[in-house]
């Protein structure tokens, strides 16, 4: 299981499995195999999935902060 928090709502469509669903502001474990799909990763790497360093509140700030401040440089550009 990987630790994620989420800023929108997926829908992840897994073959042989029934979909996976992710909702808005949702703070928790997913299963792997949905961790690990495209979709997922890019949606990680555009920040709008985030991945704490751990469960602790401090972590979790954290990884908030740091997906504000991408957006803010994002939209400078």
């Amino acid at each position: 299981m990987a630790f994620i928090i989420s800023k929108r709502n997926f829908l992840i469509h897994r073959p042989g499995a029934e979909d996976y669903r992710i909702p808005k502001d949702y703070i928790g474990e997913i299963p792997e195999d949905v961790y690990s799909s495209h979709m997922i990763q890019k949606c990680i790497e555009a920040g709008t999935i985030l991945v704490p360093a751990s469960k602790s509140d401090k972590d979790i700030q954290r990884s908030e902060d740091q997906a504000e401040a991408k957006k803010k440089n994002a939209a400078k550009k």
